[in-house]
Protein backbone atom coordinates (compact mmCIF):
# COMPACT_ATOMS: atom_id res chain seq x y z
CA UNK A 1 0.00 0.00 0.00
CA UNK A 2 0.93 3.72 -0.46
CA UNK A 3 1.25 5.90 2.61
CA UNK A 4 3.00 8.74 3.46
CA UNK A 5 5.53 7.84 5.79
CA UNK A 6 7.13 9.36 9.31
CA UNK A 7 9.53 8.12 11.63
CA UNK A 8 6.49 8.01 14.73
CA UNK A 9 4.28 5.77 12.26
CA UNK A 10 7.04 3.34 11.54
CA UNK A 11 7.43 3.09 15.00
CA UNK A 12 4.41 1.94 15.61
CA UNK A 13 3.21 -0.16 13.07
CA UNK A 14 1.83 -3.41 13.97
CA UNK A 15 3.38 -7.35 13.38
CA UNK A 16 1.19 -8.31 10.46
CA UNK A 17 0.00 -11.98 9.68
CA UNK A 18 1.85 -11.70 6.31
CA UNK A 19 4.29 -9.89 4.72
CA UNK A 20 3.46 -6.16 4.48
CA UNK A 21 5.16 -3.96 1.90
CA UNK A 22 4.54 0.06 2.32
CA UNK A 23 5.08 2.14 -0.48
CA UNK A 24 6.51 5.71 0.22
CA UNK A 25 4.73 8.69 -1.55
CA UNK A 26 7.43 11.13 -1.12
CA UNK A 27 10.28 8.90 -2.85
CA UNK A 28 9.18 6.50 -5.55
CA UNK A 29 9.18 2.91 -5.54
CA UNK A 30 10.52 3.65 -1.71
CA UNK A 31 9.26 0.67 0.29
CA UNK A 32 9.38 -0.17 3.95
CA UNK A 33 9.06 -4.37 4.53
CA UNK A 34 7.66 -5.29 7.29
CA UNK A 35 7.76 -9.17 8.41
CA UNK A 36 5.45 -11.84 10.77
CA UNK A 37 8.62 -11.69 12.55
CA UNK A 38 8.23 -7.63 13.05
CA UNK A 39 11.80 -7.05 11.43
CA UNK A 40 11.03 -3.91 9.06
CA UNK A 41 13.51 -3.44 5.94
CA UNK A 42 14.21 -0.55 3.25
CA UNK A 43 13.85 -1.22 -0.30
CA UNK A 44 13.81 0.45 -4.02
CA UNK A 45 12.65 -1.89 -6.84
CA UNK A 46 13.43 -0.68 -10.16
CA UNK A 47 13.82 -1.67 -13.69
CA UNK A 48 16.83 -1.95 -15.95
CA UNK A 49 17.35 -3.43 -19.13
CA UNK A 50 13.74 -4.35 -19.12
CA UNK A 51 14.46 -6.46 -15.95
CA UNK A 52 12.54 -5.25 -12.53
CA UNK A 53 14.96 -5.35 -9.75
CA UNK A 54 15.38 -5.06 -5.86
CA UNK A 55 17.72 -3.11 -3.78
CA UNK A 56 18.02 -3.61 -0.31
CA UNK A 57 18.89 -0.75 1.50
CA UNK A 58 19.14 -1.98 4.98
CA UNK A 59 17.00 -2.24 8.66
CA UNK A 60 14.85 0.02 9.52
CA UNK A 61 15.84 0.26 13.04
CA UNK A 62 19.71 1.01 11.81
CA UNK A 63 18.57 3.20 8.92
CA UNK A 64 15.85 6.08 9.33
CA UNK A 65 13.04 7.45 7.05
CA UNK A 66 15.37 10.68 6.09
CA UNK A 67 18.68 8.25 5.02
CA UNK A 68 16.21 5.63 3.40
CA UNK A 69 14.93 8.51 1.18
CA UNK A 70 18.76 10.45 0.89
CA UNK A 71 19.67 6.89 -0.96
CA UNK A 72 17.13 5.89 -2.74
CA UNK A 73 17.51 9.14 -4.36
CA UNK A 74 21.23 9.16 -4.83
CA UNK A 75 20.61 5.48 -6.34
CA UNK A 76 17.85 6.55 -9.02
CA UNK A 77 20.24 9.48 -9.83
CA UNK A 78 22.69 7.23 -11.32
CA UNK A 79 20.33 5.29 -12.90
CA UNK A 80 18.55 8.07 -14.46
CA UNK A 81 21.79 8.49 -16.37
CA UNK A 82 21.30 4.78 -17.73
CA UNK A 83 23.98 2.99 -15.35
CA UNK A 84 22.94 0.27 -13.49
CA UNK A 85 24.19 1.12 -9.89
CA UNK A 86 24.35 -2.51 -8.98
CA UNK A 87 26.17 -3.78 -11.57
CA UNK A 88 29.76 -5.16 -10.53
CA UNK A 89 32.48 -3.04 -12.10
CA UNK A 90 34.91 -4.94 -14.27
CA UNK A 91 38.25 -4.82 -13.07
CA UNK A 92 40.18 -2.57 -15.72
CA UNK A 93 41.79 -4.33 -18.27
CA UNK A 94 45.88 -4.40 -17.30
CA UNK A 95 48.90 -4.58 -20.23
CA UNK A 96 50.20 -7.98 -18.69
CA UNK A 97 46.26 -9.10 -18.74
CA UNK A 98 46.04 -8.00 -22.27
CA UNK A 99 49.09 -9.68 -23.15
CA UNK A 100 48.92 -12.94 -21.80
CA UNK A 101 45.13 -13.60 -21.85
CA UNK A 102 43.95 -12.09 -25.15
CA UNK A 103 46.70 -11.44 -27.47
CA UNK A 104 49.60 -13.73 -27.18
CA UNK A 105 47.49 -16.66 -28.23
CA UNK A 106 46.29 -14.93 -31.21
CA UNK A 107 49.69 -13.04 -32.52
CA UNK A 108 51.12 -16.74 -31.73
CA UNK A 109 48.28 -18.35 -34.09
CA UNK A 110 47.79 -15.46 -37.02
CA UNK A 111 51.07 -14.21 -37.55
CA UNK A 112 54.76 -15.80 -38.56
CA UNK A 113 56.43 -13.01 -36.14
CA UNK A 114 54.26 -13.85 -33.10
CA UNK A 115 56.79 -15.17 -31.20
CA UNK A 116 59.19 -12.81 -31.26
CA UNK A 117 56.22 -9.63 -31.26
CA UNK A 118 55.37 -11.25 -27.75
CA UNK A 119 58.72 -11.79 -26.74
CA UNK A 120 59.30 -8.02 -27.51
CA UNK A 121 56.56 -7.34 -25.68
CA UNK A 122 57.98 -8.92 -22.16
CA UNK A 123 61.36 -7.56 -22.88
CA UNK A 124 60.17 -3.86 -23.21
CA UNK A 125 57.41 -3.09 -21.57
CA UNK A 126 57.50 -5.62 -18.61
CA UNK A 127 57.43 -2.10 -16.45
CA UNK A 128 53.77 -1.79 -17.61
CA UNK A 129 51.65 -4.95 -16.75
CA UNK A 130 50.30 -3.36 -13.89
CA UNK A 131 49.05 -0.59 -15.10
CA UNK A 132 45.51 -0.36 -16.71
CA UNK A 133 45.43 -0.57 -20.62
CA UNK A 134 43.49 2.77 -20.95
CA UNK A 135 45.64 4.93 -18.75
CA UNK A 136 49.04 4.69 -20.77
CA UNK A 137 49.69 8.05 -21.62
CA UNK A 138 52.24 9.80 -24.14
CA UNK A 139 53.61 11.07 -21.39
CA UNK A 140 54.63 7.43 -20.32
CA UNK A 141 56.19 6.66 -23.56
CA UNK A 142 58.42 9.29 -24.00
CA UNK A 143 60.01 8.47 -20.27
CA UNK A 144 60.36 4.85 -21.58
CA UNK A 145 62.07 6.30 -24.95
CA UNK A 146 64.37 8.19 -22.75
CA UNK A 147 65.51 5.44 -20.11
CA UNK A 148 65.71 3.46 -23.08
CA UNK A 149 68.08 5.69 -24.50
CA UNK A 150 70.45 6.43 -21.37
CA UNK A 151 69.85 2.93 -19.77
CA UNK A 152 70.45 0.32 -22.70
CA UNK A 153 71.61 2.48 -25.33
CA UNK A 154 68.77 1.84 -27.97
CA UNK A 155 68.83 2.98 -31.39
CA UNK A 156 65.53 5.29 -32.60
CA UNK A 157 64.82 2.55 -35.06
CA UNK A 158 64.57 -0.17 -32.53
CA UNK A 159 62.57 2.22 -30.41
CA UNK A 160 60.19 2.56 -32.96
CA UNK A 161 60.07 -1.30 -33.68
CA UNK A 162 59.58 -1.87 -29.88
CA UNK A 163 56.69 0.59 -29.72
CA UNK A 164 54.81 -0.83 -32.74
CA UNK A 165 54.24 -3.98 -30.67
CA UNK A 166 53.19 -1.99 -28.27
CA UNK A 167 50.37 -0.35 -30.33
CA UNK A 168 49.39 -3.10 -32.38
CA UNK A 169 48.43 -4.98 -29.54
CA UNK A 170 45.83 -1.69 -28.20
CA UNK A 171 44.57 -1.10 -31.67
CA UNK A 172 43.87 -5.08 -31.65
CA UNK A 173 42.19 -4.94 -28.08
CA UNK A 174 40.41 -1.55 -29.36
CA UNK A 175 39.00 -3.55 -32.67
CA UNK A 176 38.04 -6.67 -30.25
CA UNK A 177 36.25 -4.07 -27.87
CA UNK A 178 38.35 -5.62 -24.89
CA UNK A 179 39.32 -1.28 -24.35
CA UNK A 180 37.52 1.73 -25.55
CA UNK A 181 40.54 3.42 -27.24
CA UNK A 182 43.94 3.09 -27.76
CA UNK A 183 45.83 5.70 -25.79
CA UNK A 184 48.78 5.39 -27.87
CA UNK A 185 47.19 6.31 -31.35
CA UNK A 186 48.92 9.47 -31.78
CA UNK A 187 52.31 8.50 -30.75
CA UNK A 188 54.74 9.56 -32.97
CA UNK A 189 57.81 7.59 -34.43
CA UNK A 190 61.25 9.07 -33.42
CA UNK A 191 63.18 10.45 -36.54
CA UNK A 192 66.12 7.35 -37.25
CA UNK A 193 68.91 9.00 -38.17
CA UNK A 194 71.34 6.61 -38.16
CA UNK A 195 68.99 4.05 -39.82
CA UNK A 196 70.20 4.19 -43.55
CA UNK A 197 73.96 4.17 -41.74
CA UNK A 198 73.60 0.44 -41.27
CA UNK A 199 72.23 0.00 -44.72
CA UNK A 200 74.69 -2.18 -46.75
CA UNK A 201 74.79 -4.29 -49.23
CA UNK A 202 77.89 -6.76 -50.94
CA UNK A 203 80.03 -6.43 -53.88
CA UNK A 204 80.90 -9.09 -56.49
CA UNK A 205 84.06 -9.32 -54.60
CA UNK A 206 82.55 -9.55 -51.05
CA UNK A 207 79.79 -12.15 -52.38
CA UNK A 208 82.88 -14.28 -53.34
CA UNK A 209 84.34 -13.98 -49.89
CA UNK A 210 81.38 -14.83 -48.35
CA UNK A 211 80.68 -17.72 -50.31
CA UNK A 212 84.73 -19.22 -49.44
CA UNK A 213 84.23 -18.33 -46.21
CA UNK A 214 81.14 -20.35 -45.71
CA UNK A 215 82.69 -23.30 -47.83
CA UNK A 216 85.74 -22.73 -44.95
CA UNK A 217 83.42 -22.96 -42.07
CA UNK A 218 81.51 -25.77 -43.43
CA UNK A 219 85.19 -27.72 -43.26
CA UNK A 220 85.48 -26.46 -40.04
CA UNK A 221 82.30 -28.01 -38.63
CA UNK A 222 82.90 -30.80 -40.20
CA UNK A 223 86.44 -32.09 -38.39
CA UNK A 224 85.13 -30.44 -34.88
CA UNK A 225 87.42 -27.07 -35.49
CA UNK A 226 84.09 -24.71 -35.14
CA UNK A 227 80.79 -25.79 -33.59
CA UNK A 228 78.16 -27.64 -35.07
CA UNK A 229 74.60 -25.29 -34.77
CA UNK A 230 73.38 -29.04 -34.73
CA UNK A 231 74.43 -31.93 -32.20
CA UNK A 232 76.60 -33.39 -34.82
CA UNK A 233 77.77 -32.60 -38.39
CA UNK A 234 75.66 -33.87 -40.79
CA UNK A 235 77.07 -35.94 -43.69
CA UNK A 236 75.47 -34.76 -46.90
CA UNK A 237 76.59 -31.83 -49.03
CA UNK A 238 76.23 -29.54 -45.55
CA UNK A 239 77.66 -29.48 -42.34
CA UNK A 240 74.89 -27.41 -40.78
CA UNK A 241 72.08 -25.17 -42.11
CA UNK A 242 73.98 -22.07 -42.14
CA UNK A 243 75.48 -22.15 -45.63
CA UNK A 244 72.23 -23.47 -47.62
CA UNK A 245 69.90 -20.49 -45.55
CA UNK A 246 72.81 -17.38 -46.52
CA UNK A 247 72.46 -18.36 -50.16
CA UNK A 248 69.08 -19.03 -50.16
CA UNK A 249 68.59 -15.69 -48.50
CA UNK A 250 71.38 -14.34 -50.80
CA UNK A 251 69.37 -15.00 -53.92
CA UNK A 252 66.02 -14.88 -53.32
CA UNK A 253 65.56 -11.89 -50.97
CA UNK A 254 63.46 -13.24 -48.22
CA UNK A 255 63.25 -12.10 -45.08
CA UNK A 256 64.86 -14.41 -42.08
CA UNK A 257 61.43 -14.26 -40.97
CA UNK A 258 60.13 -16.05 -44.23
CA UNK A 259 63.12 -18.37 -44.33
CA UNK A 260 62.76 -19.66 -41.16
CA UNK A 261 58.90 -20.89 -42.03
CA UNK A 262 59.30 -22.21 -45.07
CA UNK A 263 58.28 -25.58 -45.83
CA UNK A 264 58.99 -28.46 -48.13
CA UNK A 265 55.66 -28.58 -49.49
CA UNK A 266 55.64 -24.83 -50.76
CA UNK A 267 59.34 -25.76 -52.80
CA UNK A 268 59.09 -26.85 -56.39
CA UNK A 269 62.73 -28.42 -57.43
CA UNK A 270 61.53 -29.34 -60.56
CA UNK A 271 60.19 -25.72 -62.01
CA UNK A 272 62.27 -24.18 -59.61
CA UNK A 273 59.73 -22.10 -57.62
CA UNK A 274 59.28 -21.24 -53.99
CA UNK A 275 55.59 -20.57 -53.09
CA UNK A 276 55.07 -18.25 -49.97
CA UNK A 277 52.04 -18.12 -47.91
CA UNK A 278 49.88 -14.93 -47.37
CA UNK A 279 50.93 -15.77 -43.47
CA UNK A 280 54.93 -16.05 -44.20
CA UNK A 281 55.30 -12.59 -46.03
CA UNK A 282 55.05 -8.97 -44.21
CA UNK A 283 52.81 -7.58 -46.68
CA UNK A 284 50.49 -10.77 -45.82
CA UNK A 285 49.82 -12.05 -49.63
CA UNK A 286 50.81 -14.69 -50.89
CA UNK A 287 54.16 -14.98 -53.71
CA UNK A 288 55.71 -17.49 -55.67
CA UNK A 289 58.84 -16.75 -56.42
CA UNK A 290 61.66 -18.27 -58.75
CA UNK A 291 64.84 -19.60 -57.56
CA UNK A 292 68.10 -19.33 -59.60
CA UNK A 293 70.13 -21.57 -60.05
CA UNK A 294 72.32 -21.02 -56.94
CA UNK A 295 69.11 -21.13 -54.45
CA UNK A 296 67.49 -24.06 -56.52
CA UNK A 297 71.10 -26.33 -56.50
CA UNK A 298 71.16 -25.05 -52.88
CA UNK A 299 67.56 -26.58 -51.97
CA UNK A 300 68.56 -29.66 -53.72
CA UNK A 301 71.31 -30.34 -51.77
CA UNK A 302 70.11 -29.72 -48.68
CA UNK A 303 66.95 -31.75 -49.18
CA UNK A 304 68.51 -34.56 -48.47
CA UNK A 305 70.58 -33.25 -45.33
CA UNK A 306 67.32 -31.87 -44.02
CA UNK A 307 65.74 -35.22 -43.75
CA UNK A 308 68.68 -36.59 -41.69
CA UNK A 309 68.59 -33.41 -39.57
CA UNK A 310 65.04 -34.13 -38.48
CA UNK A 311 62.21 -35.20 -40.33
CA UNK A 312 60.07 -32.50 -40.56
CA UNK A 313 58.25 -30.07 -43.26
CA UNK A 314 60.00 -27.13 -42.35
CA UNK A 315 63.13 -26.61 -45.24
CA UNK A 316 65.71 -25.37 -42.47
CA UNK A 317 64.39 -27.05 -38.93
CA UNK A 318 66.00 -25.83 -35.70
CA UNK A 319 68.06 -28.38 -33.41
CA UNK A 320 65.07 -29.59 -31.40
CA UNK A 321 62.77 -29.60 -34.26
CA UNK A 322 61.15 -26.36 -34.34
CA UNK A 323 61.88 -23.17 -36.07
CA UNK A 324 64.81 -20.87 -35.57
CA UNK A 325 64.49 -17.80 -33.47
CA UNK A 326 68.30 -16.81 -34.78
CA UNK A 327 71.69 -17.94 -35.66
CA UNK A 328 73.52 -15.02 -34.12
CA UNK A 329 76.36 -17.01 -32.47
CA UNK A 330 77.49 -19.26 -35.84
CA UNK A 331 76.68 -15.82 -38.12
CA UNK A 332 78.73 -13.41 -36.29
CA UNK A 333 81.84 -15.43 -35.91
CA UNK A 334 81.61 -16.65 -39.47
CA UNK A 335 82.01 -12.39 -40.48
CA UNK A 336 84.95 -12.50 -38.21
CA UNK A 337 86.49 -14.99 -40.42
CA UNK A 338 85.58 -13.68 -43.31
CA UNK A 339 86.53 -9.99 -42.68
CA UNK A 340 83.17 -8.39 -43.90
CA UNK A 341 82.56 -6.76 -40.84
CA UNK A 342 79.43 -5.70 -39.23
CA UNK A 343 76.59 -7.08 -41.31
CA UNK A 344 72.36 -8.22 -40.57
CA UNK A 345 71.13 -10.64 -42.11
CA UNK A 346 68.87 -8.48 -43.82
CA UNK A 347 71.84 -7.24 -46.00
CA UNK A 348 71.27 -10.39 -47.62
CA UNK A 349 67.99 -8.89 -48.82
CA UNK A 350 69.87 -5.51 -49.86
CA UNK A 351 72.59 -7.23 -51.47
CA UNK A 352 69.72 -8.93 -53.72
CA UNK A 353 67.79 -5.85 -54.31
CA UNK A 354 71.05 -3.98 -55.00
CA UNK A 355 72.01 -6.63 -57.79
CA UNK A 356 69.00 -6.94 -59.70
CA UNK A 357 69.10 -3.13 -60.14
CA UNK A 358 73.08 -3.47 -61.50
CA UNK A 359 71.84 -6.21 -63.67
CA UNK A 360 69.29 -3.78 -65.26
CA UNK A 361 66.02 -5.68 -64.10
CA UNK A 362 63.23 -2.82 -64.00
CA UNK A 363 62.34 -1.76 -60.61
CA UNK A 364 58.91 -3.20 -61.25
CA UNK A 365 60.22 -6.39 -61.41
CA UNK A 366 62.62 -5.91 -58.55
CA UNK A 367 59.28 -4.97 -56.99
CA UNK A 368 57.49 -8.08 -56.98
CA UNK A 369 60.40 -10.25 -56.36
CA UNK A 370 61.01 -8.41 -53.34
CA UNK A 371 56.98 -8.83 -52.41
CA UNK A 372 56.45 -4.54 -51.96
CA UNK A 373 53.07 -3.70 -52.57
CA UNK A 374 54.59 0.10 -53.08
CA UNK A 375 56.74 0.81 -55.64
CA UNK A 376 58.04 3.61 -53.37
CA UNK A 377 59.04 0.78 -50.80
CA UNK A 378 61.59 -0.35 -53.81
CA UNK A 379 62.89 3.02 -55.21
CA UNK A 380 65.12 2.91 -51.83
CA UNK A 381 66.80 0.41 -52.97
CA UNK A 382 67.98 2.67 -56.11
CA UNK A 383 70.52 4.81 -54.44
CA UNK A 384 72.10 1.11 -53.36
CA UNK A 385 73.37 1.21 -56.95
CA UNK A 386 72.89 3.93 -59.07
CA UNK A 387 74.96 2.23 -61.56
CA UNK A 388 72.13 -0.05 -62.26
CA UNK A 389 70.01 3.08 -63.99
CA UNK A 390 72.98 3.08 -66.73
CA UNK A 391 72.66 -1.35 -67.47
CA UNK A 392 68.55 -0.91 -67.24
CA UNK A 393 69.01 1.94 -69.74
CA UNK A 394 71.12 -0.59 -72.06
CA UNK A 395 68.45 -3.02 -71.19
CA UNK A 396 66.41 -0.89 -73.16
CA UNK A 397 68.25 -0.62 -76.13
CA UNK A 398 68.36 -4.10 -76.96
CA UNK A 399 71.34 -4.59 -75.14
CA UNK A 400 72.23 -7.72 -72.48
CA UNK A 401 71.71 -6.19 -69.13
CA UNK A 402 74.34 -7.29 -66.20
CA UNK A 403 76.90 -8.69 -68.48
CA UNK A 404 79.00 -10.77 -65.99
CA UNK A 405 76.20 -10.27 -63.06
CA UNK A 406 76.22 -13.22 -60.73
CA UNK A 407 72.48 -13.25 -61.59
CA UNK A 408 73.28 -13.90 -65.17
CA UNK A 409 69.15 -13.03 -66.44
CA UNK A 410 67.56 -15.54 -68.31
CA UNK A 411 65.51 -12.61 -70.65
CA UNK A 412 64.53 -12.70 -74.46
CA UNK A 413 62.81 -10.00 -76.49
CA UNK A 414 59.69 -11.55 -78.50
CA UNK A 415 56.83 -9.97 -80.58
CA UNK A 416 53.10 -9.50 -79.20
CA UNK A 417 51.92 -12.10 -81.60
CA UNK A 418 54.56 -14.80 -79.53
CA UNK A 419 54.20 -13.55 -76.46
CA UNK A 420 50.40 -14.22 -76.59
CA UNK A 421 51.06 -17.69 -77.60
CA UNK A 422 53.31 -18.84 -75.53
CA UNK A 423 50.78 -17.06 -72.55
CA UNK A 424 47.92 -19.89 -74.13
CA UNK A 425 50.94 -22.40 -73.61
CA UNK A 426 51.96 -20.90 -70.21
CA UNK A 427 49.55 -23.55 -68.28
CA UNK A 428 51.03 -26.60 -70.03
CA UNK A 429 53.45 -28.39 -67.99
CA UNK A 430 56.18 -28.85 -70.63
CA UNK A 431 56.66 -25.09 -71.31
CA UNK A 432 60.00 -23.32 -69.88
CA UNK A 433 58.77 -21.16 -67.04
CA UNK A 434 60.81 -17.95 -67.87
CA UNK A 435 59.99 -14.16 -67.94
CA UNK A 436 59.75 -12.49 -71.23
CA UNK A 437 59.51 -9.01 -71.95
CA UNK A 438 57.06 -7.92 -75.11
CA UNK A 439 58.81 -5.42 -77.29
CA UNK A 440 56.08 -3.27 -78.19
CA UNK A 441 56.26 -1.51 -82.08
CA UNK A 442 59.83 -1.32 -80.75
CA UNK A 443 59.44 1.63 -78.40
CA UNK A 444 58.22 0.50 -75.29
CA UNK A 445 58.76 -2.73 -72.80
CA UNK A 446 55.51 -4.09 -71.13
CA UNK A 447 56.45 -6.42 -68.13
CA UNK A 448 54.51 -9.99 -68.60
CA UNK A 449 53.69 -12.57 -66.06
CA UNK A 450 52.99 -15.67 -66.81
CA UNK A 451 50.48 -18.09 -65.29
CA UNK A 452 51.12 -18.63 -61.28
CA UNK A 453 51.23 -22.51 -61.56
CA UNK A 454 54.47 -21.10 -64.86
CA UNK A 455 56.12 -18.68 -62.33
CA UNK A 456 59.26 -17.40 -64.23
CA UNK A 457 62.61 -18.49 -63.88
CA UNK A 458 64.85 -16.60 -62.28
CA UNK A 459 68.98 -15.62 -63.32
CA UNK A 460 71.36 -18.51 -62.74
CA UNK A 461 74.81 -18.18 -61.81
Amino acid sequence: MKVKLTQGMISSLPVPEKRTDYRDSVIQRLTLRVEPSGKKSWYLDYKFDGKRKWWFIGHAEYISLAEARREAQAFLGILAKGKDPLAVPEPELTCGLLREKYYAPWVVENRKSGEETVKGLKRYFARFDDRPACSLTLGDMELWRREMRETRKLKAATLNRAATYLTAMLNWAVKRKLISSNPLEELDHLKETDSKKSWRFLSKEEIAVLKEALRARDAAVRVGAQPCIYAEPLSGAFADPLEPMVLVSLNTGVRWGTLVTLRWRNIDLVHGTMYIEAGGTKSETAQTLPLNSAALDALKKWRDDAQEAAPVSLVFPAPMGGMFYNVNKAWYRLLADSGLGHLRWHDLRHTFASQLVIAGIPLNTVRELLGHKNIKTTLRYAHLAPQGLRAAGAARKGGTPGEGSPFDPLLRFVSTREFRALRRAARAPPLDPARFFVKKRGKKLLNASLHPAQAPRPWGE
